[in-house]
């Protein structure tokens, strides 16, 4: 829809609100009148059986005195005639129905249903009214007990009105006629004024959709409705804010990635520009060196592809019930010599009643992970506790919790849910070697969320780090 010429939500809905409301004020305004004229009509018609009962009586009277029909028309003229002027009006009909001239609006039959007397002349376009009545319908005039005739007066013959019901139906259907465009100017500015209401929040939320567009992440509307603008505006907020903190994640990727890469790069660049140069020899020893050197950067380039896979779901997961002290006893068995060998004590605290529904080989990872980095961070002599629990807190059921908690040096409280970003390290200088790549527990906490989990960290009391993760329990199990 166009309204004056350009689009715009605020003059369609202007448009709108205006043709919504001159239809049913046109349509309430001929109900309106089609039913006043009607119920008018009965009134009119009620009130002229009234007359017509007064003039039965009177020409009863005057049948009784003469007999006859006979001299009836000069009778009801000089009647007529007598009328105080009030009375003479309210008899008085409508003239294009009622041409004649100190003639009574209404009409004699005999008792046979003979016209007697008619002060009615039809139009040219109507038929001979007498034609139409019926003796059923007219009121009865009696002499002596017996039917005389019958009289029609005004409405009882056709719809017709005198000056004063003409007048009062002129002036109703004015009345109703400025009744009905008060509430059409009422209603135009009440709709302009919701309208207005309505478009604001939108043409705001259409400006800074336009903002986000031209690359302005900082985009936001002020949400000061609770409806379903409200919630758009709301939805709009968080869009703006995911999208600003995934351009920032991914300009930290880029530069982090940059960075990993630079340092096995220019290791590997130098080396090979000394051997070229004759500075070294490209012997086994320093050719050894440099294949460790793009084993690291093919670790990190799988880890990248299995993280990105991962985060767009093309790695495929598939589910099978575990039972869960088997799997991470297995799991542990195999890292055992690895806790000795560094003097680390590795203590099992396992529910044998819990069942899970996961990727095996994907949860594998994710236990393994953790325990390598409890295995690179604890200190010697201390231990390393695995623990397994039916989980019903925090707003979680029906789930199974693995905790890998040791007794390193922890983590600051504000690094807790920063340990599960890509690259991150708490300790900035620590190196690829000592810290690894910072991709461990990003990778695992999206294959937990995958499986329906969840996965986090908190402080190891009296010291040292819990990193837990939460999975769905299978079906028959955590009762």
């Amino acid at each position: 829809m166009e309204f004056f010429g350009s689009k715009g939500i605020k003059k369609e809905l202007i448009a709108g609100f205006a043709a919504v409301v001159i239809f049913s004020s046109l349509i309430s305004y001929l109900i309106i009148l089609i039913w006043t004229r009607s119920s008018f009509d009965d009134l009119v018609k009620a009130n002229d059986v009234e007359v017509a009962d007064e003039y039965a009586r009177i020409l009863g009277e005057f049948y009784t005195a003469h007999q006859s029909w006979e001299g009836l028309e000069l009778y009801l003229r000089e009647y007529g005639r007598t009328l105080p002027e009030g009375e003479e009006s309210i008899a008085r009909t409508d003239d294009r129905r009622h041409p004649k001239d100190h003639d009574l609006p209404l009409i004699v039959l005999d008792n046979q249903g003979r016209c007697v007397y008619t002060g009615i002349s039809p139009r040219d376009d109507d038929e001979d009214p007498v034609g139409k009545l019926k003796l059923s319908q007219g009121t009865e005039i009696l002499s002596d007990g017996a039917i005389a005739g019958y009289v029609y007066f005004k409405s009882m013959i056709f719809r017709s009105y005198n000056p004063q019901e003409q007048a009062f139906l002129i002036s109703l259907a004015k009345s109703l006629g400025l009744s009905v465009l008060v509430g059409l100017i009422l209603s135009l500015i009440l709709g302009t004024t919701l309208a207005a209401r309505f478009a604001r929040p939108i043409i705001l939320l259409d400006e800074a959709v336009k903002r986000i567009a031209e690359g302005d992440r900082n985009a936001q509307v002020e949400v000061t409705r609770r409806d379903e603008i409200g919630s758009l505006a709301d939805s709009f907020n968080q869009m703006s804010r995911r999208l600003k903190l995934t351009e920032e994640a991914r300009q930290n990727l880029l530069a982090d990635i940059a960075h990993e890469l630079r340092t096995p790069v220019s290791i590997l660049q130098a080396n090979l520009e000394m051997i070229l140069e004759g500075v070294y020899t490209a012997d086994k020893q320093k050719l050894k060196s440099l294949y460790k050197e793009t084993v690291l950067m093919t670790s990190l380039i799988k880890d990248l592809r299995s993280l990105s896979d991962l985060e767009v779901g093309i790695t495929e997961m598939e589910p099978e019930r575990i039972g869960l002290s088997s799997f991470v006893h297995d799991t542990c068995v195999k890292y055992a010599p690895l806790f000795r060998e560094k003097g680390i004590a590795l203590e099992y605290d396992l529910d044998d009643t819990l069942w899970i529904y996961a990727d095996e080989d994907k949860i594998r990872q994710v236990l393994g992970n953790l325990l390598g980095n409890a295995l690179k961070y604890a200190p010697e002599s201390t231990k390393v506790v695995i623990r397994t629990e039916k989980y019903d807190k925090d707003g979680i059921t029906g789930q199974a919790r693995i905790t890998v908690s040791d007794e390193g040096t922890g983590v600051p409280e504000d690094s807790l849910d920063k340990i599960f970003d890509r690259f991150y390290r708490v300790d900035q200088s620590r190196s690829r070697q000592s810290g690894g790549r910072g991709l461990g527990l990003a990778i695992s906490k999206r294959i937990v969320e995958m499986s329906r989990g969840r996965m986090g960290a908190c402080q190891n009391e009296p010291r040292g780090l819990s990193v837990w993760f939460s999975l769905p329990c299978s079906e028959k199990s955590c009762p």
